[in-house]
């Protein structure tokens, strides 16, 4: 497939949701993972729904900086130092959203 080909990710189909857009998907993401006390990141500043998603489920939402002059890239370190074992997933929300090595 062509995210092992161009990115080096062994995904397959079974991998994959096909949502008309990225609202359902995310909502979809937090029903299945979430539950008490689980965490979830998502990027600052934050579309609000999201938040209220994973506490709706029981879950705790953090936030990773999300640059906005940089097409909200992700700040490495800032994102890696939020990660914990109560961390569940992580969202991005634009095909844009790139990773800053630091």
């Amino acid at each position: 497939m062509k995210g092992e080909r161009v990115n080096g990710v062994d995904i397959s189909a079974a991998d994959v949701i096909i949502t008309v857009g990225i609202s359902e998907g995310i909502h979809m993401f937090m029903v299945a993972l979430i539950d008490a006390d689980i965490e979830v990141l998502l990027p600052g500043p934050v579309y609000a729904p999201y938040v209220l998603y994973a506490r709706f489920f029981g879950g705790k939402p953090a936030t990773y900086e999300a640059v906005k002059e940089k097409w909200l890239a992700i700040k490495h370190d800032g994102l890696r130092s939020r990660i914990s074992e109560k961390t569940c997933g992580i969202v991005t929300t634009t095909t844009r959203q790139r990773l800053l090595e630091r």
